[in-house]
């Protein structure tokens, strides 16, 4: 090629390109290891999964990782904290106005209208903006506000002698629940419209909670709920439970789980006695559920199975087990109605006779959905349980031939 050819527009147009490749790439490189939950997890893998790192709802998408946890005296960042010291410039750069307000005008998110005057916070007390925001991106709480909740309030206020108006302006009182006239939330002032919630089993992160074996062991409604937002509001969340549950020597597996426990070793139904899981006498309920005190998951539990379990194909022989057992649940279920209907249309004689098949059926229907193993903590006690309830059904469509015949 002729070297005098080449124009000027292309030399530059050359340049440029050969410029915006590697700029590209250190571009995306640098939103890749500042931004990405992936990236963010192979070192902090021990916080509560990727919903913990979840866009917080009060930011705008464009606020990334590197806005409150990096130095921005470096053009790349490559040095991240998450000190108060690190955090709280940051908050302050592009939050200059909050040292100026004395009002709450303009906080889209204070629902409630909650008096809280930050300048004061801020240059008189000396707080920091992660004293209370400490939730503000990384909120571990069900359901996720990233708000700060009434608890952080009481951990520099008497929850005892504060009263609820030196927050709450008497407006919002239409939009808070009916708050307790005692500061101090008991069983007695609960019980007043919620009588006998303490015998009612209630379903929370999906074990049932007894409400009376935690009250005897002292703790008042507010250890768990709150009036701050919604009345009845759960304030704990499921790792939070578990600091005690998981993190105590004398407090076994089967104290709450009793159910699971029960399942292993074929006992659930007493009306249908199984025989126990191989592995039921063999392996303790955390050899496998080793990570439960940090939240655990599927993933987590295949893993330590897996410790043992090394051979070809095992993690696929789990999820033919359990979608195996979710499409007989749901065969189970629609079989059941039918013969609910055929007993129905039964002389007075035949739906008293069929009236045990179907209780035993729908006690085995109820067994295996609550099983959350979906059959895995004993794959030979579900399968038993499939049958009988198989038999009892077709013992019920029987009744309906021989009545037929009658006719």
């Amino acid at each position: 090629m002729n070297i005098r050819q080449i124009k000027l527009w292309q030399v530059i147009l050359g340049i440029l390109v050969l410029t915006l490749i590697p700029s590209l790439f250190v571009f995306s490189l640098e939103r890749y290891t500042t931004s990405n939950e992936g990236y963010c997890l192979t070192c902090h893998y021990k916080m509560w999964g990727t919903d913990f790192l979840v866009h917080s709802n009060i930011h705008p998408d464009t606020v990334r990782c590197p806005e409150c946890h990096a130095n921005h005296e470096e053009i790349i960042p490559k040095e991240f904290s998450a000190h108060a010291e690190r955090i709280n410039p940051n908050c302050v750069r592009c939050h200059k106005e909050i040292f100026e307000k004395e009002d709450m005008e303009g906080f889209k998110y204070n629902v409630l209208n909650i008096i809280m005057p930050h300048k004061f916070h801020l240059e008189e007390v000396g707080a920091l903006c992660t004293d209370c925001h400490f939730n503000v991106k990384h909120d571990k709480f069900r359901p996720v506000t990233n708000r700060p909740r009434m608890e952080v309030c009481f951990e520099c206020h008497d929850s005892e002698t504060t009263r609820c108006s030196q927050c709450h302006p008497h407006h919002a009182r239409e939009v808070l629940a009916s708050l307790p006239t005692t500061d101090r939330i008991e069983r007695s002032a609960c019980e007043k419209c919620h009588e006998g919630f303490a015998e009612t089993p209630f379903t929370v992160y999906g074990v049932v909670f007894p409400h009376e074996k935690h009250l005897q062991q002292g703790l008042d409604c507010q250890e768990c709920h709150s009036n701050a937002t919604l009345h009845g509001q759960i304030v704990k969340s499921r790792e939070e439970c578990m600091q005690c549950h998981h993190h105590r020597d004398d407090m076994g597996c089967v104290a709450c789980h009793d159910f699971e426990d029960g399942f292993r070793r074929g006992v659930t139904l007493t009306a249908v006695p199984g025989e126990p899981d191989p592995m039921a006498e063999m392996v303790t309920c955390d050899v496998c559920h080793a990570g439960i005190g940090d939240g655990h998951s599927r993933e987590a539990v295949l893993e330590s199975c897996s410790l043992c379990h090394e051979e070809p194909g095992f993690t696929d022989r789990v999820d033919e087990v359990q979608n195996q057992t979710k499409r007989q649940i749901g065969d189970l279920e629609a079989r059941f109605e039918t013969s609910r209907r055929i007993a129905e249309g039964l002389e007075d004689e035949g739906r008293q006779e069929a009236l045990p098949l179907l209780t035993k059926t729908e006690s085995i229907l109820n067994t295996l959905k609550a099983d959350r193993s979906r059959g895995f903590h004993n794959a030979g006690y579900a399968a038993q349980l499939f049958r009988e309830a198989e038999q009892a059904m077709e013992m019920v469509h029987s009744m309906q031939q021989a009545h037929a015949a009658k006719e």
